[in-house]
Formats: structure tokens, C-alpha cells, sequence
């Protein structure tokens, strides 16, 4: 998995990284390019995307993320 997925999510909870612990990961079929999380004026080519969902916690705060199927590339979803 995406080590800059665990450092992101550190900074957005201020924590140090080994306090981000992964709490389930489950394959999914994107609708997009974008991994069913465009930010407001990206444009997402409408294309089956499989990847992950990948949910990380820190002291009961979850945030998901979700990945391409070969886990370098994650959007920020929560």
C-alpha cells in the first residue's frame, strides 16, 4: 500500500505516522477515473477503475481513502 496514504493521513490528524493503523481494505470497482472522489472541477474520465477502499484510523477518527488496484496512486474521500 501507498506509504504517502499513512503520511497523508498523519498530517490531516496531526500524529505521527505510526499512530495510523489500517482498519479495512476491500476491493472495489471505481465508476471513474477519479476513484469516485473528484474534487469539485477535476474532470474524471467515466471509465471502471478497480482499486480499494482503504479505511485508516487514529484513536476512533477514520478517514477512507480510495486507490487505484495497484495501490500507488489514492484520493482522500472522507
Amino acid at each position: 500500500m501507498c506509504a504517502d496514504l499513512f503520511d497523508d493521513a498523519a498530517a490531516r490528524l496531526g500524529v505521527a505516522r505510526r499512530r495510523v493503523a489500517v482498519v479495512r481494505v476491500e476491493p472495489r470497482d471505481w465508476p471513474d477515473a477519479c476513484l469516485g472522489c473528484a474534487d469539485e472541477g477535476d474532470v474524471c474520465a467515466t471509465v471502471i477503475t478497480p482499486g480499494y477502499l482503504v479505511v485508516v484510523a487514529v484513536a476512533g477518527t477514520e478517514l477512507e481513502y480510495h486507490t487505484w488496484k495497484q495501490g500507488r496512486t489514492f484520493r482522500f474521500c472522507s
